[in-house]
């Protein structure tokens, strides 16, 4: 059997979270990064999963390079360039178990992986790649440009065999307004084979007021399987005329949310390139998520998700 490809493209990011007395804990973290790593966990010996992004050559880029390694994920998509590092993020928690989040990515190398790739006379489609899975946040971290000639790259790549998955993971602090997420989501949609909106980001950027709406709004791009996240009111999976409707299933207790949207996106995808039917990867995804919220951190134990 021939063995699969499949590339997230993004940024990783060191992730900060308190601990007893003051303390930091240091891990990383990223949409595109944690996705990966779920999707490795499932989809196991039969696909490379590999996450193209920049990182630097001092201490922390390669920390941040053998946790990829450790987690099962192949690394000779991750350029490494001078100039620059990887970027950082602090979980903070107020008395009322409420988390918010600080970043500092300004020196992040990921930002510039375009210009890097461009350097290295490396075009995406090089890879040849099976699936390439990117998001919103490898949109909105990258200049005007660099939008284009990803974007351009992934329809190249696609028209020679790869598959698109998109997760338009709206971020409003990452973009000049909201027209301007509007604008790029759209092109991404356009060109995609998986797409994982939620509703609430639908309803926000495409001022949709119902599950009905989206579904109908989507109906626009043929031969993408949609994946609708809708909270409370479940999963919908349109492909083609079929839609799929999943109940919500509640997790038994929620701690930390932060990565239930990445880990669902792998491991749906996973399942998808070991041929499962729709209904049985979202399930799945759906049940690898509910178990993710129950755990702090992006990252959490495998025993948990098997």
């Amino acid at each position: 059997m021939t063995k699969l490809k499949a590339i997230f493209i993004g940024e990783c990011m060191v992730e900060l979270s308190a601990v007893e007395n003051g303390l930091l804990q240091k891990s990383f973290a990223g949409d595109v990064f944690n996705s990966a790593v779920y999707m490795k966990r499932i989809i196991q010996d039969r696909c490379d999963v590999s996450v193209l992004t920049a990182i630097g050559k001092d201490k922390i880029s390669c920390e941040m390079e053998a946790f990829f390694k450790h987690h099962g994920l192949e690394t000779s998509t991750v350029l490494k360039s001078s100039g620059g590092t990887v970027g950082l993020y602090l979980i903070s928690t107020d008395y009322e178990g409420e988390r918010s989040f600080s970043y500092w990515r300004e020196n992040s190398l990921a930002r510039r992986l375009m210009t890097i790739l461009e350097k290295e006379k490396i075009k995406i489609c090089d890879y040849q790649a099976d699936l390439i899975f990117f998001t919103g946040i490898s949109l909105a971290i990258l200049d005007k440009e660099s939008r284009e000639k990803l974007l351009m790259q992934l329809k190249t790549a696609r028209e020679n065999g790869a598959q698109l998955a998109f997760d338009p993971n709206y971020r409003h602090q990452l973009w000049e307004n909201k027209q301007e997420a509007v604008d790029w989501i759209e092109e991404a949609y356009q060109i995609s084979d998986f797409i994982f909106p939620s509703l609430d980001e639908e309803n926000s950027l495409f001022s949709t007021q119902s599950v009905e709406d989206c579904l109908h709004r989507f109906t626009q791009y043929e031969g993408a399987e949609i994946i609708l996240k809708a909270g409370d009111k479940g999963m919908y999976v349109k492909s083609g005329q079929e839609i799929i409707h999943l109940q919500f299933t509640p997790a038994d207790k929620v701690v930390d949310t932060t990565a239930a949207g990445d880990a669902f996106d792998g491991t749906y995808l996973a399942m998808r390139l070991n041929n499962e039917n729709i209904k049985e990867s979202a399930t799945k995804a759906a049940s690898v998520a509910a178990k993710v919220v129950t755990y702090p951190g992006a990252i959490v134990p495998e025993a948990l998700t098997r």
